[in-house]
Order: C-alpha cells, then structure tokens, then sequence
C-alpha cells in the first residue's frame, strides 16, 4: 500500500480521494466504482448512490471533499478526525452500523495517508508550515577611526 504522506502539498486532496476509493473497495472486481462509478462508496436511501459515470462518481467525491475543508458539510468538516469521518462515511444515508468497519475503514485511509487516526483532516490537508530557524544577523563591528592623510603617507625621508 503506497504511503502518500509525502506527496506535494497540491496533491493532497487528490490523494485523499484515493485513499477513501481504496479503502471503499472501489477497486475490486463488484466494488463501488465497478458496479456503480462510485469510488466514494457513497449512498442514498439506505442504497448505493449509482453514477452514470465514474467521471461523476469522481467529481462527487471531490466536491465532498472540499464541502468538508470548507465546513459546508454539517456532519464532518476539517476539525474532524479520521474515525469520525469513517463513522459518517460508514452511516450515511443508511447504512447499517458495525464500529468494526468504521475502524478498518479510518486504518485503511490513515495507512495510505501515513497519518495517526486521531489527526484531523486539516492536519493532512491544510499542514502548518514548518518552522525555520532564522540566524540572527552578526552584529557590525565599528567603524575604524578615519586615518589622517599624514599617516597614509608618511613624508619622505629627509636627506
């Protein structure tokens, strides 16, 4: 399983959708995205949402994703954890509840994003950048004293 912790920073909301299609299942032969073009494994209804295409079943699993970052989402918004996420991703809309799943789920997407499960999503998405030490400037030393035209060039010797 690839570690995508150390991806570019532009990346990481791409790489998040892929660690949640993975640990969907989308890619097993009647996964998801198989049987519905549905990576996020997303339901409705107590039912599997099916998209017409996997290129919308995609493009809703990113606007959910940046509905989470941008707190539209009620449920789940960037402050929440990888466990609460798997809990609404493993609920929704319906679905029965079985902490066991919401649990390997989380690991699963943790494992791909090489972050702790009680990390939030901003954690991943939004990281704080690190601190850099900055040397403090040496300090000037004085300006030498201004030497007199004499002692620059002493007069020639006398004869």
């Amino acid at each position: 399983m690839p570690n995508l912790s150390r991806q570019p920073f532009e990346l990481r909301p791409y790489n998040l959708a892929l660690a949640i299609a993975h640990a969907s299942g989308a890619w097993t032969l009647g996964g998801p995205l198989d049987i519905a073009n549905n990576p996020g494994d997303f339901w409705v209804n107590g039912k599997r949402a099916v998209y017409a295409a996997v290129e919308i079943g995609w493009s809703d699993l990113f606007v959910t994703i940046d509905m989470w970052l941008q707190a539209e989402s009620g449920e789940v918004n960037g402050q929440s954890t990888w466990l609460r996420l798997a809990e609404w991703h493993q609920h929704n809309a319906g679905r029965p509840a079985n902490p066991y799943d919401e649990f390997n789920w989380a690991r699963a997407v943790c494992g791909m994003l090489g972050v702790e499960l009680e990390s939030t999503l901003i954690d991943y998405l939004r990281p704080k950048a690190p601190v850099v030490q900055v040397p403090e400037p040496a300090a000037e030393k004085p300006p030498e004293p201004a030497e007199s035209a004499a002692s620059r060039n002493p007069p020639p010797p006398s004869s």
